[in-house]
């Protein structure tokens, strides 16, 4: 596939603060990519630079061969952010009549429209005022007029935000059935929406953590052991053990250590636990590996 967006070298400022530094990876025409951040990390300051809304400080975002503040971009753009842009005055066909007429011609205008309502299965409401639409059917209409241009790139801001379960899954099964033709870019909270339907993925905190296909992360399945001490002074005991063993990912909640390791080492750390006279309390498994992955690299860059 060939590369359709490019972030070369991106650095944003807002005065002296630094919400992105140094973002640089490719989209192949046809992925759907998942953006991964923590609140604040700055994933709304990337959709509004590739949007034009925003300019980068250093660097440039390269779209359909195009740089992403040119004109000729936003015809080849859809985008539907956390405000879906709809007027509430305004009944579902109206609002998609009115965004038809900005890209499109007359001509087969009513069947494009009905198309897209009746791919989003809310064709019976075309007639009804959107003020009158439920969170989860604003969502679907806006997702609706994304599409109406066609477009080449989807840009999307937590997508199934306000959907019910019927609707999350319609809306990855369209996903899924037009990603051939428009590659899609979308930010979530929800790792298991972007395990489920992305084809790569990039987690960032103001820097690029990590940026890959999903086939290419290890699915070796987690184990978390949740530990405690009856001894008062556990908080010594707990960092004895930590050193002593080398573990790298754990914290202390509510006085008991939770320390998360891969299945393969579960037996011998659990006699290792038994050994020092510490009690297991619990163990689990982790088997979504975006979320080993997220939170695997988030507690790096806050240590």
């Amino acid at each position: 596939m060939s590369e359709i967006i490019r972030f070369n070298n991106v650095v944003k400022k807002f005065d002296d603060k630094i919400v992105l530094d140094d973002i640089s990876f490719s989209i192949d025409q046809g992925d759907i990519f998942g953006y991964l951040g923590p609140n604040g990390a700055g994933k709304t300051t990337t959709i509004r630079m590739m949007l034009g809304i925003l300019q980068p400080n250093e660097g440039n975002i390269v779209m359909c061969n195009m740089n992403s503040n040119s004109a000729k971009l936003r015809k080849k753009i859809g985008f539907c952010l956390d405000d879906e842009g709809l007027y509430p005055d305004l009944t579902a066909n109206e609002n998609m009549e009115f965004y038809d007429r900005i890209y499109n011609s007359a001509k087969d205008r009513k069947k494009r429209i009905s198309n897209l309502l009746e791919m989003f299965q809310i064709e019976e409401y075309g007639d009804k005022l959107v003020s009158e639409f439920s969170k989860g059917m604003k969502r679907r209409l806006g997702l609706a007029k994304a599409l109406i241009n066609k477009p080449e790139i989807l840009i999307l801001d937590e997508p199934t935000n306000g959907l019910d379960p019927d609707g999350q899954f319609l809306i990855k099964k369209i996903f899924r059935s037009i990603a051939k033709e428009t590659t899609i870019f979308f930010s979530s909270h929800n790792l298991s929406d972007v395990e489920d339907i992305c084809t790569k993925v990039a987690i960032i905190k103001r820097k690029l953590l990590y940026c890959d296909k999903i086939s290419n992360i290890s699915s070796a399945t987690q184990e978390v052991i949740i530990i405690s001490s009856k001894d008062s002074d556990y908080i010594n005991i707990y960092k004895e053990f930590i050193a002593n063993y080398k573990i790298k990912n754990y914290e202390i909640v509510d006085n008991k250590l939770n320390i998360t390791i891969t299945t393969d080492q579960k037996d011998e750390m659990i006699r290792n636990i038994l050994n020092q006279g510490l009690n297991i309390d619990s163990v689990y498994q982790i088997k979504n590996k975006i979320e080993n992955l997220y939170f695997d690299l988030l507690k790096g860059e806050s240590k």
